[in-house]
């Protein structure tokens, strides 16, 4: 046994072994942040298109002074797609490269869904004067959900 721990093939073995292990380590890592970006980039890409019909259904929504009805259904529609949206977004662990930004994407979306909130009970509180800041924000932000969702495909695609 003395004689086994003195030769230097057996350290060799050794240190063969453990580089081979971490090697292994790390392409099982590197093969799941593969496998993790190809998920997210196929989920954004579907969340993107879906969000973009709900944000043009938004700007086109009437004037919530002249279909009060018409408008908070709408906006109950929007706030209900967007939020699925959020909640499959949220399902999703992002690569390292994207955790940032995928973390601005639900942030913001997040803000939307509080600002929609907020129109709906000023428009059932008679608040109509107080709905366009709300509405003008709510685009902002809209806006940078997509602009967040370009810049985490576009870094995915790489």
């Amino acid at each position: 046994m003395k004689k086994t721990l003195k030769s230097g093939s057996f350290w060799i073995g050794i240190v063969i072994g453990i580089a081979i292990i971490i090697a292994g380590l790390a392409l099982f890592y590197y093969s799941d942040e593969k496998r993790l970006e190809k998920e997210q980039l196929s989920a954004l890409k579907l969340s993107q298109k879906n969000l973009e019909k709900d944000f043009k259904e938004f700007k086109s929504l009437p004037d919530a002074k002249k279909n009060k009805k018409q408008y908070v259904k709408q906006i109950d529609k929007i706030s209900n797609s967007i939020e699925y949206e959020y909640n499959d977004l949220v399902e999703i662990e992002p690569p390292e490269k994207t955790v940032y930004i995928h973390t601005g994407v639900l942030d913001n979306l997040e803000l939307i869904l509080d600002n929609l909130d907020s129109v709906d009970l000023l428009i059932d509180n008679k608040h109509e004067d107080a709905v366009k800041p709300f509405e003008d924000y709510i685009d902002d932000l809209m806006l940078y959900v997509n602009k967040d969702i370009e810049k985490q495909i576009k870094k995915l695609s790489k």
